[in-house]
C-alpha cells in the first residue's frame, strides 16, 4: 500500500512538473504573437496558437524578436545550404511554435519532413488548434494524412508529423520517429528551443549523445540560458524556480565554453555558439536595428543587453567543416579587447545593516550635500505599495544612514522624473536637469532644490551676530538654511507653493487637520515687496525661520515641504537662450566660470528614438544657456553616459565616459574637454577599457573611477580605474553576489563620501520577463585598495 501511494504521489509530482513546464509553453507563444503583432517579426501563424493575445513590454517585445530571428535565421540557411537533397528537420519540445507554417507558406520546405515532438497532452491540443483553422490545416496535406501507427503519432502527412512523447524516453522516440518515416542517414537539423535547460543534466546530456549517434548527417541548435552565478543569473534563476519550472542543467552547464565541451564530449566534431548581444550587433543590419528601434517606446536599453548576455544559440555538427548558420561569414565580426578583471584587489562591499530605512529605486539622481547628507530625486520604485514613478525625495545622513523620505505632493512641478541629471551647486543647492516621465512626456522644468535642516538652539550662535541679528546667508560660508530646534512633532505637516508665473504672485498653503487628516488649503496675496533679489535676514526667536530667498534665482514656480527633519524648498527656474530640447539619459556636471557656477551637458536622448550629441552651458544664477561649439575630437551623438570635473593643474577639463551610440553600442573611449577653448580630445591608455554605460564616474586622486555598468560582453564591469596622468587602466570585479540581497549596479547612483569611500545609492531595472529588481541601498564600497593598485 505505502509503495502505491509513494508511486501515485511520484506521479503527481511529475505530473505538475510537466505542467509547469507546459506553461512557459504558453507564455512564450502569447509574448512571440505581441512581439508579432507590433511588427517586429512577420508571422501571421502565431495568433491562431492564442487563445487570448496580450501586449507585452517592448523588452519582452524585443526579447523574443532577437530570439525568433536568430532560430528563423538558422532554419532558413540550412533549408538554403541544402537546397535540391533530401532534408529534416526535428523540433524537439516544439510547443505550439508555428516554424513549419510560416515556412511551408513561403515554399522554403520542398523535400523537407517537418517532426515536431513533445507531451502528449500538449501535441494533441496543437492537433485541435490545427484542425480549427483552415489558415493551418490547408498547408497540410490532409487529405493525404497516412494511418498511424503509434499511440504516440498524433498527426502524420507527407510533410509534418506530430509526435507525442517525453523527451526523457530517448528509445520510445526514436521508435516513433521510424514509424514516421524519419530517415536517419538524412540532412537533418534538430532544435532545442528553450527545452533541455528544464530536464536533468543525465537526461538532457542523453538526449544530445543519442541525437550525435542516432543522426548520421546532423545538426543540433539549442538556444538556452546561461551565467547562473550573477546578480542577473541568480535573479532568472529565481523566477523559474518560482512558476514551477527550475532551469535544471543552468549550473551543470554555466556558460558557452561549457556548453562546447559537452556537445564535444558526445559525439559532436565541431560547435558554433554565440551570445544573443552578439547575434544582435553581427546578424542584424543596421537598416534593421533602426526599423525596430522605432517599432516601440523603448527604453530598457540595460536590461535587453543583460538578458540577451544570458542567452545563447549553438549549432553543433557532426562535421568539422560547416557554413555557419548563425553570421554571415563575408561579415567581420569585431573583437572587443576585455581587460582581465583583478577580483583579488580588495574590493569591500558593505550592505545596509538591518532595521535601517532603505532606498529602493533606479533610474533616479543622487548627490552629496555639505559633505553630510545625500539627497536623491525621482526614480523608479516602491511607493504606495506598488512600482511606480516617484515623486518624493530621500534624505540619507551618510553617518548612521538613516534615511527620510520628503513626500512632494505638487500637481505643478515635475518631480516625477526617470533618467535626469542633478548637480550640487557652490551654495548647497540642488540643481536637477532633464529626464522623463515617460518616452512620450519629458520633463522640461529645471529644479533647484535647496534642504533647510533643524539645529539644537546652543548651536544658534554660530549662525547669528553679537546684536543676535541673524547674519544673511550671502555673507556666510556656510550657505545651509537653518531651522532652531525644534521636535518633529512639533512640526506641523505642511505644504506652500509660490506662484510667479503670472503677473499676480500667490501663495498657496496647505495645512494638515489633524482631526480629520485632510489638508487645509488657504490661497492669498503675496506682496512682492517682501521679496528682493538678496537674501533676507530676519529676527528669530525660538521656533522661527531662517530662510534664504530665492529670487537671487529667477524662478517660475516655488514651493516648499516641511518633513521631521526642516523644510524641502523647490523652485522652478526660468529657462532663456539657446534652451535644449528635452532629453534624458544625458550628463551633465558642475563648472565654475569667472567663479560663477554654469552646468555643463552633452548627449542625451528625445522623442523620436534620437541620439543628441549636442552641448551646452547653463549659467544657473540667471537660466541663460549657451550651446557650445565644440573643436577636436567630439565624442558625437550618445546617451547613457557619466561626465565629471577635473581640476588638472589648477585648469578645469571635463571627462567624459562610455554610454550608447547612435547604433546602440556600448563605448568604451574617455573623452577630455579643455573649458577655456572648448576642445574635446581622447584620452590615451595604456590598455583596454571595458565599454560600459549606465555608470557612473568620480575623480579621485587624478583617477577616473568608474562604477558599475552595463556593456554586450560576457565581462560586467565591476570598478574601473583610469590614472589621468600615466594612462594606466586596471579593471575590479565586484564580490560574487548574496542570493538574498542582490546587487545590480546599474541605472544606480553614486557618490564620493569624504573619507573616500563610494557609496551606492539605487540601482536595478526591469529584468526582461523575470520581474523587477530594486537594490535595497544604500551600500558603501572601499575601493582604497584598487586606488593604490593603479599607479
Amino acid at each position: 500500500m505505502n509503495e502505491n501511494m509513494s508511486g501515485k504521489k511520484q506521479k503527481t509530482s511529475k505530473s505538475r512538473r510537466e505542467t509547469a513546464v507546459q506553461g512557459t509553453n504558453d507564455n512564450s507563444i502569447v509574448s512571440k504573437c505581441s512581439m508579432a503583432s507590433v511588427g517586429y517579426f512577420l508571422d501571421s501563424y502565431l495568433q491562431h496558437f492564442v487563445g487570448k493575445t496580450s501586449k507585452r513590454a517592448p523588452i519582452i517585445n524585443r526579447g523574443y524578436y532577437i530570439r525568433a530571428k536568430c532560430i528563423d535565421r538558422a532554419l532558413r540557411q540550412f533549408l538554403s545550404q541544402n537546397q535540391g537533397c533530401k532534408k529534416q528537420i526535428l523540433s524537439l519540445g516544439a510547443g505550439f511554435d508555428s516554424s513549419f507554417f510560416r515556412l511551408k507558406s513561403e515554399g522554403l520546405l520542398q523535400d523537407c519532413v517537418f517532426y515536431e515532438v513533445d507531451f502528449p497532452e500538449l501535441v494533441r491540443n496543437k492537433h485541435i488548434l490545427i484542425q480549427n483553422h483552415e489558415e493551418l490545416s490547408c498547408l497540410l496535406d490532409i487529405a493525404e494524412e497516412k494511418n498511424k501507427e503509434s499511440p504516440h503519432i498524433e498527426l502524420l502527412s507527407s510533410h509534418y508529423c506530430l509526435i507525442g512523447v517525453d523527451l526523457t524516453l530517448v528509445n520510445t522516440l526514436e521508435a516513433a520517429l521510424r514509424l514516421c518515416g524519419i530517415d536517419f542517414d538524412a540532412k537533418t537539423l534538430l532544435l532545442s528551443e528553450c527545452v533541455m535547460t528544464y530536464m536533468t543534466r543525465r537526461c538532457s546530456s542523453e538526449l544530445v549523445r543519442w541525437a550525435g549517434e542516432t543522426f548520421q548527417d546532423g545538426l543540433f541548435v539549442m538556444f538556452e540560458q546561461m551565467n547562473p552565478y550573477d546578480a542577473f543569473g541568480i535573479f532568472m534563476q529565481n523566477h523559474f524556480h518560482t512558476i514551477g519550472s527550475p532551469l535544471k542543467c543552468i549550473t551543470s552547464f554555466p556558460t558557452m565554453d561549457s556548453q562546447v565541451k559537452r556537445f564535444q564530449l558526445l559525439g559532436w566534431e565541431s560547435c558554433e555558439i554565440h551570445d544573443l548581444n552578439k547575434i544582435f550587433f553581427c546578424m542584424l543590419s543596421e537598416t534593421e536595428r533602426a526599423r525596430i528601434e522605432k517599432l516601440d517606446p523603448f527604453d530598457e536599453y540595460e536590461e535587453f543587453n543583460l538578458m540577451c548576455a544570458h542567452y545563447f544559440l549553438l549549432v553543433a555538427s557532426k562535421c568539422t567543416k560547416t557554413h555557419s548558420l548563425i553570421l554571415d561569414s563575408s561579415l567581420s565580426v569585431p573583437k572587443c579587447l576585455s581587460p582581465q578583471a583583478d577580483s583579488m584587489a580588495g574590493l569591500v562591499v558593505s550592505l545596509l545593516a538591518p532595521g535601517l530605512s532603505v532606498i529602493k529605486r533606479f533610474s533616479h539622481a543622487s548627490v552629496l550635500i555639505q559633505g553630510h547628507f545625500v539627497v536623491t530625486a525621482g526614480g523608479f520604485g516602491e511607493g504606495d505599495g506598488r512600482h511606480q514613478r516617484l515623486q518624493d525625495v530621500a534624505i540619507t545622513d551618510i553617518v548612521n544612514m538613516e534615511s527620510t523620505l520628503v513626500r512632494c505632493r505638487s500637481e505643478s512641478i515635475q518631480y516625477s522624473r526617470m533618467h535626469h541629471s542633478s548637480v550640487v551647486l557652490s551654495d548647497g543647492r540642488v540643481l536637477l536637469y532633464g529626464g522623463r516621465q515617460s518616452p512620450f512626456f519629458l520633463c522640461s522644468q529645471l529644479l533647484i532644490l535647496d534642504v533647510c535642516f533643524n539645529i539644537l538652539q546652543d548651536d544658534l550662535s554660530r549662525h547669528t551676530n553679537e546684536s543676535g541679528q541673524c547674519i544673511p546667508d550671502s555673507l556666510k560660508s556656510d550657505k545651509t538654511t537653518i531651522v532652531t530646534s525644534v521636535s518633529p512633532c512639533s512640526l506641523e505637516p505642511s505644504h506652500c507653493v509660490k506662484d510667479h508665473s503670472s503677473g499676480r504672485n500667490r501663495q498657496f498653503c496647505e495645512q494638515l487637520d489633524t482631526n480629520t487628516g485632510h489638508f487645509r488649503v488657504d490661497v492669498h496675496s503675496v506682496n512682492t515687496d517682501q521679496y528682493t533679489e538678496r537674501d533676507t535676514a530676519q529676527s528669530l526667536s525660538k521656533g522661527d525661520l531662517i530662510e534664504k530667498n530665492s529670487l537671487d534665482f529667477l524662478m517660475e514656480k516655488e514651493e516648499w515641504t516641511e518633513f521631521s527633519g526642516g523644510r524641502l524648498y523647490c523652485g522652478v527656474l526660468r529657462q532663456s537662450g539657446d534652451i535644449p530640447c528635452p532629453r534624458w539619459r544625458h550628463a551633465s556636471t558642475l563648472v565654475q566660470i569667472e567663479g560663477q557656477d554654469f552646468m555643463l551637458m552633452h548627449g542625451g536622448r528625445t522623442q523620436q528614438a534620437r541620439v543628441l550629441g549636442d552641448t551646452y552651458l547653463l549659467n544657473v544664477r540667471t537660466g541663460h544657456w549657451t550651446q557650445v561649439l565644440c573643436h577636436g575630437n567630439v565624442p558625437g551623438p550618445r546617451h547613457s553616459h557619466a561626465m565629471v570635473t577635473w581640476v588638472k593643474e589648477g585648469s578645469q577639463q571635463v571627462v567624459l565616459m562610455g554610454g550608447l551610440d547612435e547604433d546602440q553600442q556600448p563605448l568604451s573611449l574617455i573623452h577630455i574637454l579643455d573649458l577655456n577653448t572648448h576642445t574635446w580630445y581622447i584620452f590615451p591608455t595604456t590598455g583596454p577599457v571595458l565599454p560600459r554605460y549606465s555608470h557612473t564616474v568620480h575623480i579621485v586622486e587624478n583617477k577616473l573611477v568608474m562604477v558599475g555598468g552595463i556593456n554586450a560582453l560576457q565581462q560586467t564591469p565591476g570598478i574601473g580605474i583610469v590614472n589621468l596622468k600615466s594612462g594606466e587602466v586596471q579593471e575590479f570585479s565586484f564580490p560574487p553576489p548574496q542570493p538574498d540581497n542582490l546587487l545590480m549596479y546599474h541605472r544606480h547612483c553614486s557618490v564620493l563620501l569624504p573619507n573616500g569611500t563610494i557609496l551606492v545609492i539605487g540601482g536595478g531595472g526591469n529584468c526582461f520577463s523575470f520581474g523587477t529588481h530594486l537594490n535595497c541601498t544604500p551600500v558603501t564600497v572601499d575601493i582604497s585598495r584598487c586606488i593604490q593598485a593603479v599607479a
